[in-house]
């Protein structure tokens, strides 16, 4: 295991987490994604009919690109993601690709 501290200015310790020695596959973070009850609820929603907006709070990171790559997986729909800026839009384009893989 690894582990990592960190510690504010003060020098307390206010996270710790372990990394296991094997790393997860990206099919596995994404079946992981896909059984969250906020993610089945989201996904209802997708599958339902008409149209409507959604909007995704409190995620950081690569996880909004992670829940939209796990919920719309096998929805045959558009979907349009609108994001702050475009360094951000890059940043989540990259995210889905890899994720998702590149299309054309």
């Amino acid at each position: 295991m690894i582990g990592t501290k960190f510690s504010n200015f003060r020098g307390e310790i206010f996270a710790y987490f372990s990394l296991p020695e094997k790393t997860m596959r990206i099919e596995g973070l994404l079946e992981i994604y896909s059984k969250s009850d906020n993610t089945s609820k989201l996904v209802e929603m997708l599958k339902s009919q008409g149209n409507f907006h959604v909007r995704l709070k409190g995620l950081v990171g690569s996880s909004p690109a992670f829940v939209l790559a796990s919920s719309t997986a096998g929805l045959k729909k558009v979907h349009l993601c609108i994001l702050p800026n475009q360094e951000n839009a890059a940043y989540f384009l990259n995210d889905l690709e890899n994720l998702c893989g590149k299309t054309q």
